[in-house]
């Protein structure tokens, strides 16, 4: 499974998979994670709890898939999630976000 933790020191293959650079994602994510905590809280019924575990792996998903629009299952593959995990991961929870 693709994760955050094998990526870590791996500038270069962050920036291919990515499109922006290891300081710069750490940045998104700090950005981002009072957002992501909130919507995390706010939600009503936890259900089964996700294979990312954290919002790092979560960016990096949304990051790869808005930078080459593999199909879903693509990314299933590679985070070990069915599409329709990768579907609420992406597009729908964009959507609610908004």
């Amino acid at each position: 499974m693709l994760s955050f933790v094998k990526l870590r020191n791996k500038a270069k293959t962050i920036l291919r998979l990515t499109g922006v650079k290891s300081g710069e994602f750490l940045e998104i994510v700090k950005q981002v994670q009072p957002l992501w905590e909130n919507f995390q809280n706010s939600k009503k019924v936890s259900g089964r709890s996700s294979k990312l575990k954290t919002l790092e792996d979560e960016a990096l998903m949304l990051l790869i898939y808005y930078r080459f629009y593999v199909t879903f299952h693509f990314l299933g593959l590679w985070f070990d999630l069915d599409k329709s995990n990768i579907y609420r991961h992406t597009v729908a929870t964009s959507r609610d976000s908004n």
